[in-house]
């Protein structure tokens, strides 16, 4: 009875060892790591503005986990969500798509083109616009930053010349001979001060130049606009050199004159500390 006993008992052991063993080994047999990953293009070339779909292959074909990460080392360039490349500005960046420890690249291309009449007036209409951004002037060897920000309601000419609005009342701060001067202004709201101060540092131009379209000679290696615009009554007109990017303005000159915009929705103007007790 008791060999009886051991025999059985035995064998229950073996069977559930059995039982274990088929499911560890069926186990390891269902997990089919990736072996590769493979882009149906290696290169890209794109306009700015456009989008392309690259497709992404992962290796072998029955691997458990398919899951493709996709990757762009320069999003100011380009763009990528689920293989969509979107372009958007002229230069260079790799498209990388990652799936598990392994990696393919397309090396991509975004090249300029010729603005169409509609991209042209929103882009200036973008840049009359904002109000926060950074304007740098500069003629010759002088050169001026200036400052809008909508945020702190603050537009400042170089750290000497602010112009603030203060519980819907609006004050000039100047800095001069070491000693700071407070005066009155009159608006009729935040937006009007935007306003005035845009038109006085850059609006005239532009506001010009959105309808000079239809005379713009583009340079297509240099992605730059030249137009003819007419300030103050001027008949002739001045030949304007413009260049674009991120549909804004980036930059426009006049012989010797030159103005950059950056930091489009992130410049910051905070009036000194010492002008607060003028």
């Amino acid at each position: 009875m008791r060999k009886r006993f051991v025999t059985t008992l035995i064998f229950c052991m073996l069977a559930v060892a059995c039982v274990f063993g088929f499911t560890a080994c069926g186990g390891e047999q269902d997990l089919v790591s990736v072996t590769g990953i493979i882009l149906n293009k290696t290169e890209l070339t794109l306009e700015f503005g456009s989008e392309e779909t690259l497709t992404a292959t992962v290796l072998p074909e029955n691997a458990t986990d398919k899951t493709v990460i996709w990757t762009s080392s320069d999003e100011s360039v380009a763009t990528v969500k689920d293989g969509k490349v979107s372009a958007i500005k002229a230069g260079t960046a790799n498209i990388t798509a990652k799936s598990g420890d392994f990696s393919a690249i397309c090396a991509l291309t975004v090249k300029t083109r010729k603005l169409t009449e509609a991209e042209w007036k929103a882009a200036i209409e973008a840049t009359l616009s904002a109000r926060n951004l950074t304007m740098s002037a500069k003629e010759g060897t002088f050169g001026m930053e200036f400052k809008f920000d909508w945020n702190n309601k603050t537009i400042c000419q170089g750290d000497s010349d602010y112009t603030v609005a203060e519980n819907g009342s609006y004050y000039s701060y100047t800095l001069r001979d070491g000693k700071w001067n407070k005066s009155q202004l009159t608006y009729g709201s935040d937006e009007e001060m935007f306003d005035y101060a845009v038109q006085r540092s850059f609006g005239r131009e532009l506001t010009a130049a959105k309808n000079a379209y239809s005379s713009a000679k583009y340079d297509a290696v240099k992605d730059e606009y030249t137009v003819t615009i007419s300030l103050n009554g001027d008949e002739e007109g001045s030949e304007y050199v413009m260049k674009f990017a991120e549909g804004k303005v980036s930059k426009y000159s006049e012989g010797r004159f030159e103005v950059t915009f950056s930091n489009f929705g992130t410049t910051v103007a905070t009036l000194p500390e010492a002008a607060k007790n003028a």
